[in-house]
């Protein structure tokens, strides 16, 4: 009798075998060889943790890699599920209750569940915790409840449209965090010996680079590379240098990069280059609150007078997103009615509103009004195209009689002594939309105290109703139209003049398949699909 059970046995195994060679054989195969992907940025390593990690630096790169949150970001930035499958809003859109995927676990093997999401966003509510202001800011007032292990349920003290969007926090471990002071955990091992749930888990990190390995256990299947390397470099020229050199294949360029960068590019024949959108946007500010801004029909002639084209073109190579409101046509929230108008350079309009406002021409870019010269102060950053760009400007306002004496200083001065005070004539700066594309922190009324951000000082009741509207809903064709309409609006106020929306050149190796682009809510963004990257021959 056993020994016709284990006849069966052998006969059982021999036909699995089989089954298996003819499976194998029958069904497509992935052909493509799997790869270390190796990426070079600018910046150093110091703490790998989404509570922690700063808006453009390795770090954030590497927590992109290593965490995961309930919600990430899409191609065009509208939020998708991420370890949560779905979610469910409560008609006053106050309350969301996630219902987190089956079978979640951390890189050491640990369950992942709703207690963890709870105990992440306590640490960014705890007083005293050490991260950024604006994340802390974002889960203010806040509540947490867990009902099971995959149900957690959040309640707001008010409507906030940009909620989901505020869900891709990446969640960190609570076994191994669990009792630390805000202190402890911003000076914790774990940050440099990080354990997510993300698609790829850190093997070894240094001074100079981290190399991080495909996670196995991840809920959408293992990644496609054979692993990632990230090479930290001072500064372009070094990293320039890696490049020419061979030691990275991939890097993300800077809005305007050197010629010692852009040379190094050029050079690698197996590389390939493609534009990455940002959700930022370069801006002319003007003062509203200030003579001689305080007059629409002189902003009007100023945004008449520019040329964002040319700008874009002779300081940018043409990289960028033409668009003259504070939406980019990448996002998501870009209305189909695409750009209410165009803008400039139509100097005879410029002119016209000029001499209805009073400013009559005194010579070759000269206007004067009651003995008084249009001389205006631009005030910029030393960014290569911010220097670049203001001195443009200058050369095209004066074309319309409006004289521009351009000052250069450091970004912290600029924002503490110009901006803040609210003590200038014209800033050219970047206003950074975040993962939200929600504009109301720079337009609104109640932005105009610091540290609100309404710089130009414009205050409408128009546009603050609009704003208003488009933050309390969650239907996204009426939060397109309600943007559409501020778009309106902002074009007749004209309280700043929008150049571009900046798109990043990214280098990566010719025979590694990316699929499309996204847009980039933050830098870090450009590594949410590396799972499905692949290397093809």
């Amino acid at each position: 009798m056993r020994a016709r059970a284990s006849a069966i046995g052998w006969l059982l195994g021999a036909l699995a075998l089989v089954a298996a060679g003819w499976l194998a054989f029958a069904q497509p195969r992935d052909t493509a060889e799997a790869r270390t992907y190796t990426e070079g940025v600018i910046g150093r390593i110091d703490r790998i943790n989404p509570l922690f990690a700063e808006r453009g630096t390795p770090d954030a790169d590497l927590a992109t890699l290593v965490f995961a949150g309930l919600t990430r970001p899409g191609r065009d930035g509208l939020p998708e599920p991420d370890l949560a499958e779905r979610w469910e809003i409560t008609p006053d859109a106050l309350t969301y209750t996630f219902t987190l995927r089956e079978g979640l676990f951390w890189h050491d093997g640990e369950p992942l569940t709703a207690q963890d999401v709870a105990f992440t966003v306590q640490a960014v509510q705890d007083e005293g915790f050490r991260g950024p202001a604006d994340l802390a800011a974002a889960w203010t007032g806040v509540t947490t409840l867990v009902v099971d292990d995959r149900t957690v349920i959040f309640r707001l003290p008010a409507r906030a449209a940009s909620f989901l969007a505020r869900a891709e926090l990446g969640i960190v471990p609570r076994h191994l965090l669990e009792g630390l002071s805000p202190d402890e955990l911003h000076e914790a091992a774990f940050n440099l010996r990080p354990v997510g749930s993300g698609p790829f888990r850190l093997d070894a990190v240094d001074a100079t680079s981290a190399r991080l390995s495909p996670n196995p256990s991840y809920y959408r299947g293992p990644p496609r590379l054979a692993g990632i390397e990230l090479r930290t470099y001072l500064d372009e020229g070094a990293l320039a240098r890696a490049l020419a050199s061979g030691e990275i294949d991939a890097t993300l360029l800077p809005d305007a990069p050197s010629l010692e960068l852009s040379t190094a590019v050029a050079q690698r024949t197996d590389l390939q280059t493609s534009g990455w959108p940002l959700s930022g946007y370069d801006v002319l500010y003007l003062n509203t609150q200030r003579a001689p801004f305080e007059d629409v029909r002189v902003r009007n002639a100023v945004a008449r007078a520019l040329s964002p084209t040319m700008i874009e073109d002779d300081v940018y190579g043409g990289r960028g997103i033409s668009s003259a409101t504070p939406i980019s046509p990448a996002s998501w929230a870009w209305p189909q009615m695409g750009e209410p108008g165009t803008l400039g350079p139509k100097l005879a309009v410029a002119s016209s509103l000029l001499e209805e406002a009073g400013w009559e021409r005194a010579g070759q870019n000269v206007r004067v009004r009651d003995g008084t010269r249009l001389v205006v102060e631009l005030a910029t950053n030393p960014d290569p195209g911010r220097e670049a760009t203001a001195r443009l400007i200058a050369s095209q306002l004066a074309q319309a009689g409006i004289e521009v004496q351009v000052e250069v200083m450091p970004s912290a001065q600029l924002l503490g002594q110009r901006l803040e005070p609210r003590d200038f004539d014209m800033v050219l700066f970047g206003w950074d939309e975040g993962i939200d594309p929600d504009p109301y922190g720079a337009w609104h009324t109640s932005q105009l105290v610091p540290p609100g951000r309404n710089f130009s000082g414009i205050t409408d009741p128009e546009i603050d109703a609009l704003l208003e509207a488009a933050r309390g809903t969650l239907d996204r064709l009426e939060r397109t139209d309600l943007y559409g309409r501020f778009r309106v609006r902002f074009l007749e106020l004209m309280p700043a003049v929008v150049l571009r929306f900046p798109s990043l050149d990214y280098v990566q190796p010719a025979a590694l398949e990316v699929g499309e682009g996204r847009l980039l809510v933050t830098p870090a963004a450009r590594l949410l699909d590396a799972r499905d990257w692949r290397y093809v021959e």
